[in-house]
């Protein structure tokens, strides 16, 4: 499947489509930075709209809460038009069909998700405004005693609900919320 290119449209149909470790690993490799490591998550996928790739999220099994699948990875195909195109990814991988994948994945109920970002800010643009239900759960600044990952001055915990919307309706308030904020 081809990516979105720098001046497309986004479309009108969203969708996400399982990876294997290696589509992950390829994707991750080409869209992240380097010292990112993609790790070998329990369900990689792509999200589409339109039959263009537009990012991929992953998961891994529940870390803390047995409930609360831990969202390892998310972040959109770099230059595009859209400069929160990363919220979408995020809502992509909160939507009802993602639900179903981690828990088929898993055998289990799942109802929510935590991840965490490292930042130089006290609050993460990508998570914190504009996705219905995601919250900061903790912020850890970096120390001697605890020095987070070594690059960055913030830890950010931040979590919300599956499932509570589909992809059509996740894709129809972000356009909404954020599809008119360009480059």
């Amino acid at each position: 499947m081809p990516k979105i290119g720098p001046d497309e449209d986004l479309g009108d149909r969203m969708t996400i489509h399982v990876l294997t470790g290696g589509q992950f690993s390829a994707i991750h490799s080409r869209f992240m930075s380097k010292t990112n490591k993609p790790g070998s998550p329990l369900i990689a996928c792509a999200v589409a709209v339109d039959r263009k790739v537009i990012g991929a999220f992953a998961y891994l099994p529940p870390k803390f809460d047995p409930n609360t699948a831990y969202l390892m990875s998310d972040f959109p195909v770099s230059w595009t038009r859209y400069r929160r195109l990363s919220k979408l990814i995020v809502m992509a991988a909160s939507s009802q069909e993602a639900q179903l994948l981690v828990q088929r994945s898993l055998s289990k109920r799942i109802d929510g998700w935590a991840t965490t970002a490292f930042t130089d800010r006290p609050n993460s643009a990508k998570y914190g405004r504009g996705i219905p239900g995601v919250k900061l759960h903790k912020r850890t600044e970096a120390s001697a005693k605890d020095p987070g990952d070594g690059i960055h001055r913030y830890q950010l915990q931040y979590g919300g609900p599956l499932g509570k919307y589909d992809l059509t309706e996740a894709l129809t308030l972000w356009k909404t919320k954020h599809g008119k904020d360009l480059r």
